[in-house]
């Protein structure tokens, strides 16, 4: 972000002291909408941009879908697609979809492995089944050492 030319639109969520050390300067503090809250980061890219060299290849997929909250059995009709597949789901987690009551968006990642077309058939059959569903792509995993 600190390399982008102003004006571009690029912004990052760091540390104060990552801003600092990146000569970034403060838009806004205390962003967080709940204080147990736990990060995880994403670099986003557009399409356009040049790409970088990879750290690893492709391990996680990140898949949001908001699903009919009002149906029975309508989170259990999204998984099933999964695991019918042999997709492994290493994550699930819901927010609220501050749309209306009882309404949750779903965030799945899912283990990139060796069968792509059962990964591109059950993240299909799950779009069926969901409000709407964004593929947010496929992503190396880093680590971080002790």
């Amino acid at each position: 972000v600190a390399k982008e030319p102003r004006g571009m639109g690029a912004a990052a969520i760091c540390t104060k002291r990552g801003g600092e050390l990146n000569g970034l300067v403060t838009v806004a503090t205390e962003i967080q909408d709940n204080m147990a809250n736990a990060t995880r980061f994403f670099e986003l890219r557009r399409v356009t941009a040049p790409p970088q060299a990879a750290i690893g290849p492709a391990e996680k997929m990140l898949v949001i879908c908001e699903i009919d909250g009002q149906k029975a059995g309508a989170l259990y009709d999204v998984l099933k697609e999964f695991a019918d597949r042999g997709v492994n789901m290493t994550r699930i987690e819901s927010r609220p979809a501050r749309t209306e009551l009882g309404a949750y968006i779903f965030f799945f990642d899912l283990d990139v492995a060796d069968n792509e077309e059962a990964l591109r058939t059950s993240v299909e059959a799950v779009a069926r089944k969901s409000k709407w569903l964004k593929d947010l792509g496929s992503f190396p995993v880093v680590r971080a050492t002790p």
